[in-house]
């Protein structure tokens, strides 16, 4: 399972939406994280954020973006 985090970031345990943009990796969530964006983003004032999944098995892949989101 993965998560995306409208806070710029991929999470594959639990669903921390935290944007304090400390060390990694941390005892505290999140951590085990992917944090292309990590930023307090606000995604209820413009932009968007959206994932796909390409391709067949066994070849798939799993894009993310954060497209124009204002911080």
């Amino acid at each position: 399972v993965v998560y995306l985090i409208s806070n710029g970031y991929l999470m594959f345990t639990g669903d921390s939406v935290s944007y304090d943009n400390g060390p990694i990796p941390e005892s505290t969530t999140p951590n085990g994280i992917i944090a292309p964006f990590w930023d307090d983003l606000s995604p209820d004032q413009g932009g968007f954020i959206r994932h796909r999944q390409f391709g067949t098995a066994p070849n798939r892949y799993w894009v993310a973006e954060w497209n124009a989101v204002p911080s």
